[in-house]
């Protein structure tokens, strides 16, 4: 895991440390109010249907952006808003990454678009819906049964992010924050296996039961 990625991801694992976040999936949205920051989420659908010009400007902006974050002062002049545009259509956890990713923009306190600004902001956003550790802890516990469709399940995020997640398990030994926020993180991921019926190992049942 590169540098980038590293402040990204431990960005995001603090944020999920400091809240002691324990439930599944994570919504970005209601752990960024937590840490009492005002944010709207509106989708650049909402847009189009209230103003027309309004989301043709946007998209004019950044015609291929999947999301955007715009800042402002309320009428007091006291606090910040935060306005986070996404796309509302395709898969939901792609929505719902989208919105992590901005506001790892705004948790790392980047000024500018850059690469790296980038890169860190990706890496928040993974981090943040599926901590890097988590997929280990849980193939301890469900085996063959956590599957990329399997994890996708359990955070809610997409099946490609969930595959990335499957094959990125290096960041814990470098990142203790990652472990913490995977470790909590675990009985909650495990109660959805149930729910959702996901089944790991068959283990031998004690106690005299037939």
């Amino acid at each position: 895991m590169n540098e980038n990625r590293l402040r990204g991801a431990d960005a995001a694992c603090k944020c999920l440390n400091r809240l002691e976040w324990a439930e599944l999936p994570v919504e970005p949205l209601d752990l960024f109010k937590r840490l009492h920051r005002m944010v709207m989420l509106v989708s650049y659908e909402e847009i189009a249907a209230m103003d027309g010009g309004a989301a043709e400007a946007l998209q004019h902006t950044a015609p291929e952006a999947e999301g955007q974050t715009f800042r402002a002062q309320t009428e007091d002049g006291r606090h910040e808003m935060l306005f986070i545009l996404y796309r509302e259509s395709g898969h939901p956890g792609r929505a719902r990454h989208t919105v992590a990713h901005e506001l790892g923009h705004v948790v790392l306190g980047h000024a500018g678009e850059s690469p790296a600004n980038d890169a860190q902001a990706e890496a928040f956003a993974a981090a943040l819906l599926c901590p890097p550790g988590l997929p280990a802890l849980l193939r301890k516990e469900l085996g063959p049964a956590l599957t990329a469709d399997a994890l996708a399940a359990l955070c809610g995020i997409s099946r490609e992010a969930a595959r990335l997640a499957l094959h990125g398990e290096d960041a814990p030994a470098a990142l203790p924050s990652a472990e913490e926020a995977a470790r909590r993180l675990l009985p909650a991921a495990l109660g959805r296996a149930r729910h959702l019926a996901i089944a790991g190992p068959a283990r031998q049942e004690t106690g005299g039961r037939a």
